[in-house]
């Protein structure tokens, strides 16, 4: 790995206070470093301070605070996958194994010239490193492009799905990922891959990963994840309030309306608005966590399955969900969209809400639904008739321009049969 920097400014930070506990922790690791080759003695004119995080099992990682290091590094932009298309992957899996890298970064060399960037400082020494260690800003845009290169053949065979140093292995049964397994083992063996046995996991029918449970075409948030949003303290502070939207906003699409019911939480991020939790936020706040905590499922995208859109929009927001027909001939949801309107939007009439929900249901969907023939569900009964007019307005022509990229069937349904997606001017009432 190469590091680059936008000036030759030297940084360096002092050590940072350990207590005597903390010292004996660090020695231990630097030993074992030193020992191992991954770290050496240093001189450079570069310094970074380490840092003790505690782990969950009550140890200690040792990582180093590269932040100023990482302000005046040119970055490397190698994209990391998208964890919505890694899991698009999986519906056809029975059976699953995962494999986890043993300090995955440590596989990757550091060029000498950039090993004096590395440089850290302990309350007893100044060490720098050979292999590429956790907190450099590029290190995992670096590894995800390692990681590809020794997997590239097994990726293009749709053998394994890779983020970062995690691995799954889906196969349709024991005998298929039996195989599977022993090629991508044979693979990481090719490479001197180091795994992590005690975090791997061989064809198992349910299994973690990514934060998600993942069973039988179907998906949903992890136990520890629902715990974690489950405990979560009522916000105290602005930050507070944007944790728990992060930690709950990983998991939206598995709430149907998290836009709106979201609102009471996000307007207090604004600028310029003091703190504040009455109410609205503690109902809002409640919320989120009941419907976190229901263990919801969704059923993960399978390729040629039917599928069905069906949107409402209101003058506080819309919303959508998308639906695909399973293997009991049922439609089941598999994502679900929703947003809160614009000052500007909240001017438009019920007619240009409807079709705005429309349109930004099928650019959130796009992935799924481009080269597909789809249904598209919606209580606009005026839809058909008005885009077939000659004349329409900019923002209508825009809007039916861009409807023209997909092959769809407008279905009209009465509001009292579109209960599922029908709340939105109504839930903000009850908050």
């Amino acid at each position: 790995m190469n590091i680059v920097l936008q000036d030759q400014i030297p940084v360096c930070q002092r050590a940072r206070r350990l207590s005597f506990p903390e010292k004996q922790k660090v020695n231990e690791k630097i030993t074992d470093w030193l020992n191992q080759g991954i770290i050496r003695e240093s001189s450079s004119d570069y310094c970074s301070p380490l840092v003790l995080r505690r782990k969950k099992d009550g140890n200690f990682r040792l990582c180093i605070d590269y932040c100023k290091l990482n302000a005046k590094t040119v970055k490397d932009r190698y994209p990391l996958p998208l964890i919505e298309e890694v899991l698009d992957q999986l519906p056809s899996g029975k059976f699953f194994s995962t494999t986890d890298l043993k300090n995955g970064f440590f596989h990757m060399e550091m060029e000498e010239d950039s090993k004096k960037f590395t440089s850290f400082v302990t309350h007893d020494g100044q060490y720098g490193f050979n292999e590429v260690p956790f907190g450099l800003c590029n290190s995992p845009s670096i590894f995800q492009r390692f990681i590809n290169h020794v997997f590239r053949d097994l990726l293009k065979e749709s053998i394994v799905i890779i983020y970062m140093d995690g691995i799954i292995i889906p196969s349709i049964d024991e005998l298929d990922g039996i195989k599977r397994l022993s090629r991508v083992l044979q693979t990481a063996s090719e490479y001197g891959l180091e795994l992590n046995l005690k975090k791997c996991n061989f064809l198992k029918s349910k299994i973690e990963f990514l934060g998600y449970i993942i069973e039988n075409g179907k998906i949903s948030p992890s136990l520890e994840k629902t715990v974690a949003i489950q405990n979560f303290p009522e916000p105290k502070s602005v930050k507070q309030i944007q944790s728990f939207i992060g930690l709950t906003g990983y998991f939206r699409k598995f709430v149907q309306n998290y836009a709106l019911i979201d609102k009471p939480l996000s307007d207090v991020l604004r600028d310029n608005t003091e703190f504040y939790f009455g109410p609205e936020q503690k109902s809002a706040f409640q919320t989120l966590k009941q419907k976190l905590s229901e263990n919801p499922v969704l059923h993960i995208f399978k390729q040629g399955a039917k599928l069905e859109l069906h949107t409402d929009a209101s003058k506080f927001g819309y919303g959508a969900i998308l639906f695909q027909q399973s293997d009991d001939n049922k439609f089941h949801p598999i994502h679900y969209m929703s947003k809160k309107t614009s000052s500007q939007e909240e001017k438009y009439s019920s007619y240009e809400l409807e079709v705005l929900a429309i349109i930004e249901a099928l650019k959130k969907f796009r992935y799924y639904l481009t080269g597909s023939k789809f249904r598209i569900i919606t209580y606009c009964s005026a839809f058909q008739k008005t885009m077939s007019k000659t004349q329409l307005t900019s923002k209508i022509a825009r809007w039916a321009l861009f409807l023209e990229d997909f092959n769809y069937e407008i279905v009209h349904c009465p509001g009292k049969q579109m209960k599922h997606v029908d709340c939105l001017s109504r839930i903000l009432l009850c908050l």
